[in-house]
């Protein structure tokens, strides 16, 4: 099959926010969470507390993941669905910390190498998806993570 550009229609954009990822990555202080929480009906998750300084927002204190938990199981339900458009997790690492000290809680281990054939690793992978189910809600989603320069150096570079 041959590529006809000349019946190449013009993109048309969905202003739909609904089941569209984005992710806005950068260092501190750098208006992330403030573009963030203008998208349409946002319910910010707030794994740190940034958020605190901007005016208006809806935002949730994560302390721990069993927060996360019950905000994915209201998250489920009709009158959230109504009322959210997209969901904001500020920042996505600490949400991600969050469930491995969970989890690691949960295997009653330290490290999820503790735990035999992988098991502490796949615990972590199963318990995070819940990201992944609220992305199959149909709200659309914000993902921030912070910038982070690191100098690495070896015996030949810097």
């Amino acid at each position: 099959m041959l590529i006809n550009i000349c019946d190449v229609k013009p993109n048309k954009i969905n202003a739909n926010m609904k089941s569209k990822f984005f992710f806005f990555y950068g260092e501190q202080g750098t208006w992330k969470t403030t573009v963030a929480s203008q998208f349409p009906n946002a319910l910010l998750a707030g794994f740190e507390i940034g958020y605190q300084f901007i005016d208006g927002i809806r935002a949730v204190p994560m302390t721990s993941w069993s927060d996360m938990k019950d905000l994915y199981r209201q998250l489920k339900t009709p009158q959230a669905k109504a009322m959210y458009d997209t969901i904001i997790f500020d920042t996505i690492s600490n949400a991600y910390q969050m469930c491995y000290k969970y989890t690691c809680g949960q295997l009653g281990i330290n490290d999820p190498g503790e735990a035999a054939f992988g098991k502490g690793w796949r615990s972590i992978k199963e318990e995070f998806s819940i990201i992944k189910e609220i992305s199959r809600l149909g709200y659309g989603l914000v993902f921030i993570a912070h910038a982070k320069e690191t100098e690495i150096t070896d015996a030949k570079t810097k």
